[in-house]
């Protein structure tokens, strides 16, 4: 059987965690002697070409891949629905956002044809769909369950990839049998990072993404930070091209605070194995930037709006993890720990070996890939 995988970008273009797993996904399946290709999804916006895409190019230049037509609708709220035309009819589809982006391809997809729908983009908060307000959020969630239930015996031939335990309990709640369910996390290259300390007496901190990865909420931490004469006690680092205005501004009078745009994955490796903490304010599904900092040995601050953290916190990784995930609330552990490094120097974050060992055995990609060739391979073996 063939197996088609969806990317909703070409690597070409594409910084997103989402697109680069896909393609790796393609990559290993291909490697292994599956029959397998790339959709790309077609679109007509302008982007700029990722930085070191021709090194991407060439890593997956051996699996097949063409383009495929998708219209997308934005609905309020920034929703987006995906509606493909001229999907294979005789493959295995994985499609990699969330199941209500493509509820209109799976509610008419040919009988009996199998999908993966990978949860990479479903975004939960306390057990449901993130929506704007109460009554969209109901709306919504019981929309996805009723259409869940109009597959009828059309629903074992549906199967998802979640990322995060939250995922799985909220698919369950639509009707969704356990069995067509895989819990399968993100993943990273561990090779790539490496643990060491710094001799800065500041305590240098990192934030990687840019306004929809909550630089905002660290842009209001600072802003506490500087109101309480505190700032000089830090370097803060920002990893992406799209920041707040406001932290733009602060940037200008602080020479402590760094913009460093849209930098190479080698560039990044480089930069988070000299910082001391990584704040992750952004709920998220499951931030492949924290799997990044914690193998490079840093501190992570968190919240409890992101339930991957609270799960990789689970495993034994010594983390800061906030409640609401407000600027505030990240101000004392900032502080606390700016202290203790002042104090104790590169002994103040001893576990930080110890962290990157458990996290290279829960997330590196020599584990997590065999785990999506089984869940390829099992979904194409269960009987329709």
């Amino acid at each position: 059987m063939k197996i088609s995988l969806i990317t909703p970008l070409d690597i070409k273009y594409s910084y997103k965690a989402t697109e680069f797993l896909v393609y790796e996904y393609a990559k290993y399946l291909h490697d292994r002697g599956l029959d397998v290709e790339l959709l790309v999804t077609s679109t007509k916006r302008k982007w700029t070409p990722n930085k070191g895409y021709k090194s991407l190019e060439k890593r997956y230049r051996s699996v097949p891949k063409r383009d495929v037509d998708c219209t997308e609708i934005t609905l309020p709220l920034k929703y987006h629905l995906f509606i493909y035309n001229g999907l294979p009819r005789d493959s295995l589809l994985y499609l990699p956002f969330g199941i209500y982006q493509y509820l209109l391809n799976v509610v008419t997809k040919p009988k009996g044809q199998k999908y993966i729908i990978g949860c990479h983009g479903m975004h939960l908060k306390a057990g449901q769909l993130v929506a704007g307000s109460k009554a969209l959020s109901k709306s919504l969630n019981s929309w996805l369950r009723l259409s869940i239930r109009s597959l009828g015996s059309e629903s074992k031939s549906l199967y998802f990839h979640a990322v995060n335990m939250e995922q799985v309990s909220y698919l369950e709640s639509l009707g969704v049998e356990r069995r067509n369910i895989f819990y399968i996390p993100v993943m990273i290259d561990g090779s790539k990072y490496r643990v060491s300390s710094n001799g800065s007496k500041r305590l240098k901190v990192v934030h990687v993404g840019g306004e929809g990865k909550g630089s905002g909420v660290v842009a209001g931490t600072i802003k506490r930070l500087i109101d309480s004469g505190d700032i000089d006690k830090f370097e803060f680092y920002f990893v992406w091209h799209e920041q707040p205005d406001e932290l733009k501004r602060y940037a200008l009078s602080h020479k402590n605070l760094h913009l460093m745009g849209a930098i190479s994955d080698e560039e990044k490796a480089k930069l988070l194995s000299g910082m001391d903490v990584m704040i992750v304010p952004a709920v998220e599904t499951f931030s492949k930037a924290m799997i990044e900092g914690i193998a490079s040995g840093l501190r992570i601050m968190a919240s409890r709006r992101n339930p991957a953290s609270l799960y990789v916190n689970g495993l034994g990784i010594d983390m800061t993890i906030t409640n609401t995930g407000e600027p505030e609330e990240y101000v004392k552990p900032l502080l606390a720990a700016a202290k203790a490094k002042a104090r104790l120097g590169s002994r103040w974050n001893t576990s930080k070996k110890s962290d990157r060992g458990i996290v290279i055995k829960n997330f590196d990609e020599k584990y997590v890939l065999p785990q999506i060739l089984s869940m390829f391979k099992k979904v194409m073996d269960a009987k329709r």
